[in-house]
């Protein structure tokens, strides 16, 4: 089926193993869903939030174009969970190897018992936020008129620390 191009934002977390080395080998295998390049955050290191006991977790975002509808988007990147040894029983608020969420994607907006765009927590983590304003500093969530900056200044305090690039 033919969709069209769509930029979609994805957040990437990693509290299980080396949490680096999970994110860039996610994003290699986001490469396979991405039409064109991908733009990689900076690695952040973030104190474990509303989870039960946990290491840090490392976390990005990444942003790229894709033709996948949001159905098939979330299929693909359940895959690359799974492949990055997420058992697909994993509790609510547990560690994890990887973990993939749709930030957005275009201008959709999904309310279903299978998925929830864009995610519906997002707007309220520095997790997510800080990365996000490094790639796309004029992001706005659907149907929201507040800056990514007021975002920021809003959210909940956590201990968020930028480390370095990306690279993969």
């Amino acid at each position: 089926m033919d969709h069209r191009l769509q930029t979609t934002f994805i957040a990437l977390g990693s509290s299980i193993g080396d949490g680096a080395a999970q994110l860039r080998q996610a994003v290699k295998l986001l490469e396979t869903i991405a039409s064109g390049p991908i733009a990689c955050s900076s690695l952040w290191q973030t104190e474990p939030f509303e989870m039960q006991a946990s290491d840090w977790f490392s976390n990005a975002v990444v942003s790229f174009n894709t033709s996948l509808s949001a159905a098939e988007l979330l299929g693909s990147l359940k895959d690359i969970e799974r492949q990055s040894g997420r058992p697909t029983n994993h509790g609510v608020n547990t560690p994890r190897t990887l973990d993939l969420d749709i930030i957005g994607l275009g201008d959709e907006v999904i309310c279903s018992e299978d998925l929830t765009i864009p995610h519906p927590k997002a707007s309220q983590r520095l997790f997510v936020l800080l990365p996000l304003a490094e790639i796309a500093p004029d992001f706005r969530f659907p149907k929201s008129n507040e800056s990514l900056a007021t975002l920021i200044a809003q959210a909940p305090a956590l201990e968020v620390i930028k480390t370095t690039l990306l690279e993969v």
